[in-house]
């Protein structure tokens, strides 16, 4: 092999080496490498990556040649959540140990990616920021599939995981259940049940708990469509050990059996609405005028006049009933009724109908709460009426976060996901809570800020090899800050790995 010049060799690049072969002298990368046994330095040729000509230098060929490289990571977004959800990353890693980093990431994804499935997992983690922030979390199709298999066989460190959550004694929670449509032939809790307006849908029912002290779920389930929710809230109130608090329930929860199973139970407190046909009130109680013979027991809710009667139950010796009586919620149903029926009967009832139309609106703006708490009516009567907070929870679960029961075939695959799904929901309850407390609720929610904070970005073009973050205006930063969060560039984030 004949020698390199000296002229030549000062061409080279760093880490390389030149062999003259025919008169023409290619450049070779070299990496420096350690014999433990010999106690010497050795260099390991690897392949060409060049050639040096006289009087160009080195021409690299496209192994040498630098890739100018431009990497854009969404962080708004990611950062905001990494920041706010740290609590609930530590109760995670707790129960998970070794699955905490998937399932805090997938959960993550999805409360940015409204629409995320399996195909589109990968993508939106190497799209995201925390693919570098917590990295080495592998997400492919493949691989998130199986893994949401293997979760769904966890339900004991899942129902571990949401005790953490209830802690306090003498808290109020609602337990509530929804269907998710879902027409999966192999899946066998997918099966026809009722539905109100949709009777006979093949679905799948959720069952959630809220807890109205800390504002935040606590609980999910999911059980077959057919199974009604009286029957699933004994298992679920059951696996959650709940103690000392008072459930707050709706009339579908009605059942003699259930009632009296609470009532010999010595911690179950409840509410529970009557419907209008109930036999445990007369029926001199329920219609809107009896407020007449009871004015001076009255409270102010939402600035209106709240009239109620307190009643003995007959039938469950410990319990008692509560009946109020709402008259601006009575003048604004009752009109909302007669517009109905004028508009069913081309603007005019037809006086036949009038009779029925009188006693249709007669129990209109009364509410029937039965109860073994020791609350006054007022109390309780509000405590009733915070149940909207899980009707809240249900529009955030289909509409904000658009959570599907239907993209995935199989049963354990969607077992998997609810999980997944329920932990999102979780995260968007700890962030709502932030906006609460610092009082910007009034002009943002939780999907207006991260639908903003998505435009925040974080990019690497490879020419100093720092990441730079773009998109960051005043109005961002203010927000930011209120929020309690501190952007910077990735680089000087701590990164998460196995050791930390």
């Amino acid at each position: 092999m004949s020698k390199v010049p000296e002229h030549i060799k000062k061409m080279k690049p760093p880490s390389t080496e030149v062999q003259n072969i025919k008169g023409r002298f290619y450049v070779y990368a070299v990496k420096g490498m350690y014999n433990k046994e010999t106690k010497k330095s050795l260099s390991r040729r690897l392949g060409c990556i060049g050639q040096i000509h006289e009087g160009i230098g080195f021409v690299p060929n496209n192994k040498g040649a630098a890739q100018s490289i431009s990497v854009t990571k969404e962080y708004g977004a990611a950062r905001t959540i990494q920041v706010l959800t740290a609590e609930l990353f530590e109760k995670i890693r707790k129960h998970f140990p070794s699955d905490f980093l998937r399932i805090y990431v997938l959960s993550a994804l999805k409360l940015i990616e409204k629409n995320l499935t399996s195909k589109r997992i990968h993508w939106a983690y190497e799209r995201s920021a925390l693919s570098l922030l917590l990295p080495e979390v592998h997400l492919s199709k493949n691989t998130t599939t199986d893994f949401l298999e293997k979760l769904s066989l966890q339900r004991g460190c899942m129902v571990s995981f949401m005790r953490e959550f209830h802690v306090a004694e003498n808290s109020s929670v609602i337990f509530d259940g929804t269907s998710m449509a879902a027409v999966c032939k192999d899946n066998p809790y997918c099966e026809k049940g009722y539905t109100p307006g949709k009777k006979n849908k093949s679905q799948i029912r959720m069952i959630y708990a809220f807890d109205l002290n800390t504002r935040r779920p606590i609980y999910f389930n999911v059980v077959p469509g057919s199974i009604s929710d009286i029957t699933a809230m004994i298992t679920s109130y059951s696996e959650l050990g709940l103690k000392n608090c008072i459930l707050i329930l709706d009339n579908g929860f009605f059942s003699d059996i259930y009632i009296k199973q609470m009532l010999s139970s010595d911690n179950i407190r409840f509410i529970l609405p009557l419907k209008d046909n109930s036999v445990l009130v007369d029926a001199e109680y329920k219609p809107f005028r009896a407020y007449k013979s009871v004015m001076e027991n009255n409270f102010t809710y939402h600035k209106r006049f709240i009239f109620y009667r307190e009643l003995k139950c007959r039938k469950y010796n410990d319990c008692r009933i509560f009946i109020y009586y709402d008259t601006n919620r009575n003048k604004d149903l009752e009109k909302e009724h007669i517009k109905k029926m004028q508009k069913e009967h081309n603007g005019s009832i037809p006086k036949e109908l009038l009779p029925q139309l009188h006693k249709e609106c007669e129990m209109l703006g009364v509410t029937m709460l039965m109860t073994n708490n020791t609350s006054d009516a007022e109390t309780t009567y509000v405590d009733y009426k915070a149940r909207w907070a899980i009707e809240e929870l249900f529009d955030t679960m289909k509409n904000t976060l658009s959570f599907n029961m239907n993209y995935e075939a199989k049963y354990e695959t969607q077992m998997g996901w609810s999980f997944i799904e329920f932990v999102s929901l979780m995260m968007y309850y700890e962030i709502n809570k932030v906006i609460i407390d610092n009082n910007l609720h009034k002009n943002y929610d939780v999907g207006d800020i991260l639908f903003d904070l998505k435009s925040i970005e974080q990019s690497n073009c490879n020419v100093d090899g720092k990441w730079k973050i773009a998109n960051l205006s005043q109005r961002r930063k203010d927000l930011l800050e209120k929020l309690g969060v501190s952007l910077a560039p990735i680089e000087k984030l701590p990164v998460y790995n196995s050791t930390n």
